[in-house]
């Protein structure tokens, strides 16, 4: 949705996108990284009282989050095509 809302008028994803948000994608994965070491690290499992989650749940959660990616990029898509009629 980040990338949907930051080009609200534009395809969220093209290569021009992806090479134009260098400060946005560093931040994502300095997100994602923290998430992954609350989750799967020991030290910081015991402080934040968190548990590993199954390889199966991690993958739901990524299969999720693209489809609903492509229902949003489609929605986008549509909602162009009938303000250009």
């Amino acid at each position: 949705l980040l990338l949907f809302i930051r080009n609200i008028n534009a395809e969220s994803l093209t290569w021009d996108v992806v090479r134009g948000t260098k400060v946005l994608w560093a931040t994502i994965s300095c997100v994602v990284a923290a998430q992954a070491a609350i989750t799967y690290l020991p030290l910081l499992q015991r402080i934040f009282a968190t548990e590993a989650l199954p390889l199966f749940d991690v993958m739901t959660v990524i299969g999720i989050g693209v489809v609903l990616y492509a229902v949003v990029a489609s929605e986008k898509r549509l909602r162009a095509a009938f303000l250009r009629r």
